[in-house]
């Protein structure tokens, strides 16, 4: 069975969409939740880089670019690379100071609506270690965190990342990255979507 792991940073994605599509359907995808029951068919739809709609009779939007979800999986999942909003136990982030993380005590500068929470699990990733899942993954969402590593620590995570992917699998980085001198396994598609390549 085909999985698709949403592997997003949801922060960066709001604007860093500006000459992608701004809406993309994935439709007729078998959508496991975390609380809820399975959706055999259904569709997610994001819009500038945020889960908009998630359901079984989601309509999809007439300028959305559609992904024929038919035999994948959806999981959730959504990772915050400044937040540790969900994580049990876990140290509140840092508050205050500069970068984009800090709202100075203020409330959430994003909140998630009920009807989504259900449908996402929070976790830690560090992309510098093993990868905690397995493939094969259709998709994958890595944008707009790899421009903080260095060339080698590039290339070290995206070999990791490849081996959980088939060829024509596709990955998604954001506008300020590539895989230019950092990996041979994909070919770009797109302005920011690259397919697996055959090994």
């Amino acid at each position: 069975m085909k999985k698709l792991l949403l592997f997003s940073f949801l922060w960066c994605c709001a604007y860093a969409l500006a000459e992608a599509p701004s809406t993309v359907a994935i439709h007729n995808a078998k959508i496991v939740t975390v609380s809820g029951p399975v959706i055999a068919k259904g569709t997610v739809i994001l819009k500038n880089g945020l889960i908009e709609a998630v359901g079984e009779n989601v309509a999809v939007p007439a300028d959305a670019w559609v992904v024929d979800g038919e035999g994948m999986t959806v999981y959730p999942g959504l990772i915050d690379a400044l937040s540790t909003v969900g994580i049990p136990g876990a140290a509140p982030a840092a508050t205050g100071g500069g970068g984009r993380g800090g709202r100075g005590g203020a409330a959430p500068a994003h909140q998630v609506v009920p009807e989504l929470k259900q449908l996402i699990t929070f976790k830690q990733l560090n992309l510098m270690h093993d990868l905690p899942m397995s493939g094969p993954l259709d998709a994958i969402f890595c944008r707009n965190v790899v421009i903080y590593f260095d060339k080698q620590t590039q290339r070290d995570l995206f070999a990791r990342i490849s081996k959980l992917q088939r060829p024509d699998d596709l990955l998604f980085l954001g506008h300020s990255e590539n895989l230019f001198n950092v990996s041979g396994d994909y070919t770009l598609i797109g302005k920011t979507i690259y397919r697996r390549n055959p090994p």
